[in-house]
Order: C-alpha cells, then structure tokens, then sequence
C-alpha cells in the first residue's frame, strides 16, 4: 500500500493509492511455499522426521506456521511424511543405542506423537528388552553382578536412567 500526502489550499488530504498489492502478496506467498517445500525435502531426504520436528524447524527458520501446515500437509497427503514410519524409524534406532521402552515413550510424548500402535511395536518379537537391559549392564560395568547392594544400586539407577522398567532391570539382579 502506496500513501502519499498532498497539499490542496489550507488543507492536507489523504490520498491513498493501492497498487496491485494483491498479486505481489500471491508472489510472495508462491516463494515462500516454495521455499517451504524445498526446506520439508531437504529435511526428508537425510532422514524420517515427525511432523512436530518438521514444523519446529521451519518456524525456528522464520516461515509462517499456517503455511507450513499447508505445505506440510501435502506432504503427509503423498504419503511423503509419516509419524509411523518416523516412530517405527526411532524406535529401532533407540534400540540400537541401548535406550530402554520408558524413554523411547518419554522422549516420543515431548514431540506430540501419540501412537496407537507404539505398545504393540515396542514390545513385538523384534525387541527383547531384558536382552538389551543385560547387554547394556554388560557394556558399562561388566559380566560381573555386584554381590554389593550399593554397587547394584548404582547399576539399577544407571538402567533406569536408560529408559528400562523395573521389570527388565529385577531380571538382571
């Protein structure tokens, strides 16, 4: 929107003089989708995000959330973006790292997923908890079982800190 002043006589008028705000505001709406889609592609391409991180991200570079939504949106209609797939894709890489069932929850809970099917994945056949809980006590402290109630402690805290449950970690003990 163009203001411009003018005198007439004694009196200043206000003329206002819109120019086609209207298409540059479409133009700038196309860039930013645009560059939208390309940040969402660029983050999809390296690995599975949910679309919590997704919208994070691309808030914390500046683009309107209502857009991205947008934008997003057709993503998830493509089946480009998927919570499953991001669920399915972190749970296995937690596992890998030795996190226990009560972190990989903990930790998908702080980004909005909730997931009907996350008790089921988790405790399928493809994950063995109390082997995992055992190899991770193994790797840190080694084959040993302390004989010592303030060493165990010490090794019960350090498996549930992990994100084990109680009943992974009384099966080592």
């Amino acid at each position: 929107m163009l203001i411009i002043l003018s005198k007439h006589s004694d009196k200043h008028a206000l003329i206002m003089k819109t120019e086609n705000t209207k298409q540059t505001q479409e133009e700038s709406t196309d860039t930013q989708r645009k560059a939208i889609r390309h940040a969402i592609t660029r983050m999809l391409s390296r690995r599975e995000h949910s679309q919590f991180e997704i919208l994070q991200k691309l808030k914390q570079k500046g683009y309107e959330a209502r857009l991205s939504q947008s934008v997003l949106q057709q993503f998830i209609n493509n089946k480009i973006q998927s919570d499953e797939r991001y669920v399915e894709s972190f749970v296995k890489s937690a596992y890998q790292r030795g996190k226990g069932p009560a972190f990989i929850k903990q930790s998908l809970e702080q980004q909005d997923i909730v997931s009907l099917n996350l008790e089921s994945f988790l405790y399928s056949e493809e994950f063995n908890w109390f082997e995992l809980a055992e190899n991770v006590r193994i790797k840190r402290f080694g084959p040993e079982v302390p004989q010592n109630w303030d060493e165990q402690q010490k090794q019960k805290r350090f498996l549930q800190y992990r994100g084990f449950l109680s009943e992974h970690i009384q099966e080592i003990f």
